[in-house]
Formats: structure tokens, sequence, C-alpha cells
């Protein structure tokens, strides 16, 4: 297996699926007009509620793990 596939399963365990049964109430809640895998990604900062691993972005999202806790940083 290859780098890419390991780091396209990262992501894909941490965004909601398009096929899910709410995803159009999901994306509305978060300000998304249509299912875009990378603003997910980038609004949740890659984070899951299983495990503690995240991505900081340079230009968004939460800027530290208390952000990430908290859920006090700007989404948008």
């Amino acid at each position: 297996m290859n780098r890419e596939y390991f780091i396209n399963n990262f992501f894909q365990r941490r965004v909601v699926p398009d096929y899910a049964q709410d995803i159009k109430e999901y994306l509305e809640a978060i300000g998304l007009r249509y299912y875009d895998f990378e603003e997910l990604i980038k609004r949740n900062n890659g984070g899951n509620h299983l495990e503690f691993f995240w991505v900081k972005f340079p230009d968004k999202g939460a800027r530290c793990w208390n952000d990430i806790l908290t859920q006090k940083y700007p989404v948008l």
C-alpha cells in the first residue's frame, strides 16, 4: 500500500459520508451548500471523536488542542 492510500484513509474516516441519511441537514448546519470533502476536513480540523488526531490548517480552524476540546474557533 502506498502513502496516498493511508493519507486518504486517514481523512475518509473523519468526515460524514456523502450518502449519510441526514447529510443535507448536516451541510446546512455547518454552512456548506454542497458536499465538499476538502472543506469538510478543514471545518472539523480533520478530527473525529474516536481518537485524538487532528490537523492544523494555516488559514482556518483550531489553533491548538484546547480549541478542539472547547469547540471555540472560527470554522468559516
